[in-house]
């Protein structure tokens, strides 16, 4: 993709391209493009700016598309994928633990790299996310010159989403036994084992789950959470207290009465959090998502018009949702920020297949053509290549 860049930069195109990305305008279109040239554009303009990026798909496999693509590119240090389950996988089905372990990933990015690039799709856009500073201090770091009361470690881990097992056998569980401290933190390839003497560490190693034998010895080890939705006990006891206050308000049915007793049991044992998250908005006084945790942003929607239908069923999911649960959602859940309530960022609208810029703004065509895939049949390029005319191979 550097290469493409590199000869447009000899281009008397470059110049209208460089213009369009240093313009100071709050929205801009382009038009008549496809994938590959918006991720060029993309390129272009972190390397003018230097600034944080949002590249939001209208799908989860479209945004994956786009992260393999940039994945290879010289963005490669500073790109994230930041994949949300859509609003009905969430609420019915099991959700991802492998897209959950991408997004705890990606928000530790975004809070150490200024230039981060961040792939997502539009409910990871709008999703409501717990303020940056919880996640600053979310860490449990371990290191054989420290002290720490064991009964403190256990509940500590318990608050960043992990489950108290008698022997670990998967990423998320810890043990303890004695003196004998078992954790699998999110994203490792096996679990830690912490030997005390006394309060103090004394050695760390990691073990294979099966044999139970040491592997390797290490010095420190960072703990991360589990869950992007963790919470401590303080916070259960809020969102008990703002559901009261609610219920003193408003009047709830014993289904819904029943339902959200059973809500309390699974936060108080860390269970289903992914779709007990709708209770963030009770436990904090801000709303936050993706786009806070970013210091000035380009927002860029990839297929923009597809991106509004797609917006379209996630209002009519939730509606249909709502209807369904009847007054169990008086309580007041915040699924995600209203798409048409982003403002103060930089906002570039990608449209693909479109002759005209679906906004009026500044705005320009960037007609492109998507690459031939020979998918590794060599045949098939070169009898692409014996119809080019000899001045065009070499």
């Amino acid at each position: 993709m550097e290469k493409i860049r590199d000869f447009l930069m000899k281009t008397p195109q470059y110049e209208d391209i460089t213009q369009f990305i240093d313009s100071k305008r709050h929205a801009k279109s382009v038009y008549e493009t496809t994938m590959e040239a918006g991720l060029l554009l993309a390129l272009m303009t972190h390397h003018r700016t230097s600034k944080p990026q949002i590249l939001v798909a209208s799908n989860l496999y479209q945004a994956q598309l786009m992260y393999d693509k940039l994945s290879v590119t010289s963005l490669a240090p500073h790109v994230v994928f930041f994949p949300q389950d859509e609003f009905i996988a969430g609420e019915m089905l099991v959700a991802s633990k492998e897209l959950m372990l991408e997004r705890i990933h990606a928000i530790q990015t975004m809070l150490d790299d200024a230039q981060v690039v961040i792939i997502t799709n539009l409910p990871g856009l709008l999703k409501p996310q717990l303020p940056p500073n919880r996640w600053k201090t979310a860490k449990i770091s371990l290191n054989t010159e420290i002290e720490i009361f064991r009964d403190y470690l256990n509940e500590q881990l318990i608050d960043l989403g992990y489950n108290r097992e008698y022997t670990v056998e998967k990423s998320g569980d810890f043990s303890i036994r004695g003196g004998i401290v078992d954790i699998f933190p999110g994203g490792e390839p096996h679990p830690y084992r912490f030997d005390f003497f006394g309060d103090q560490i004394d050695t760390i190693k990691t073990f294979d789950v099966e044999s139970q034998r040491s592997i390797e010895v290490v010095e420190s080890v960072d703990i991360h959470p589990m869950s992007d939705f963790f919470f401590t006990i303080a916070d259960i006891q809020k969102i008990k207290t703002m559901i009261k206050l609610k219920m003193s308000e408003l009047t709830f049915s014993e289904s819904a009465m029943k339902q959200i007793q059973t809500d309390m049991q699974c936060l108080e044992n860390r269970q289903e959090l992914e779709r007990l998250n709708r209770y963030l908005s009770l436990m904090v006084d801000e709303t936050w998502t993706i786009m806070d945790y970013l210091n000035d942003p380009d927002i860029m929607f990839f297929d923009y018009r597809r991106i509004l239908s797609q917006y379209e069923i996630l209002i009519q999911d939730q509606q249909s949702w709502e209807a369904h649960v009847g007054d169990y959602n008086k309580i007041g859940f915040v699924f995600f920020k209203q798409l048409e309530d982003i403002s103060g960022h930089r906002l570039t609208y990608l449209e693909y297949l479109h002759a005209s810029p679906i906004r009026d703004e500044a705005h320009i065509m960037l007609h492109s053509e998507a690459p031939m895939k020979y998918n590794g049949d060599l045949s098939l390029f070169i009898q692409d290549m014996k119809f080019l005319p000899k001045e065009q191979t070499t």
